[in-house]
């Protein structure tokens, strides 16, 4: 897996990303963010050299920006509702 790629796909949305430079993308749901396949069409696994460095987060369904993996300086959580707590 390329950097931080774990990290993005075991995070309960919703969650925001937040890139090296400051700047902060939201993740509003799973169906809110692409990555890259980790199998060819064929059903062969791609080597993380093989596989794009970007992932994609949509943020109207129209509109979405690419991310660099290596871009990512931390992800933020959604702090627990008030009646979650345990």
């Amino acid at each position: 897996m390329k950097a931080n790629e774990q990290q993005l796909r075991d995070e309960q949305v919703p969650f925001t990303v937040i890139l090296l430079s400051g700047e902060r993308v939201k993740v509003r749901s799973t169906d809110h963010i692409d990555f890259p396949p980790q199998e060819d069409e064929d059903g062969a696994v791609l080597s993380d050299q093989e596989r794009a460095d970007f992932f994609r987060v949509w943020s109207n369904g129209q509109r979405y920006r690419w991310i660099a993996f290596a871009a990512i300086a931390t992800l933020e959580g959604t702090a627990p509702q008030h009646g979650n707590l345990p």
